[in-house]
């Protein structure tokens, strides 16, 4: 893992950018898939490192409009909302960083047309992130 921007030729501060590239599915109860974190220069933008966060989400708890439907469940956003921030857990030398993308997509029944939003959130160690 560098810090290094081939662009600015230098060490360069790195921060959360553009867009998390989302792919989420529904398989039965539950929306699994992955989200894309990139670090980006913080002087030019270009992208330095990325990490590929899987995340899961049980939807058991879903209410169809109608009784004892059981229709697929289906993503319906093509463009989910996204949230990004980064935190630290612990203090001093042994504090770690971590990245973290909040997806929110609209979920729908098939057959009843019954929809929700569901929140998966993705977590990537700052270790956990590879040269672009």
């Amino acid at each position: 893992m560098s810090n290094h921007c081939i662009d600015c030729n230098k060490l360069v501060s790195l921060v959360l950018g553009g867009e998390p590239k989302t792919s989420l599915e529904v398989n039965g109860v539950e929306i699994i898939g992955q989200v894309r974190l990139v670090l980006i220069c913080a002087d030019c933008g270009r992208e330095l490192l990325e990490s590929y966060a899987l995340v899961s989400q049980d939807v058991s708890h879903f209410e169809h409009d109608r009784m004892n439907c059981d229709g697929d469940l289906n993503i319906v956003d093509e463009a989910p909302d996204i949230a990004t921030d980064d935190y630290h857990d612990g203090s001093g030398r042994s504090a770690k960083h971590f990245y973290r993308a909040k997806v929110t997509a609209a979920v729908e029944c098939e057959d009843c047309r019954a929809s929700m939003n569901v929140t998966v959130e993705a977590i990537a160690q700052a270790n956990q992130f590879e040269e672009c």
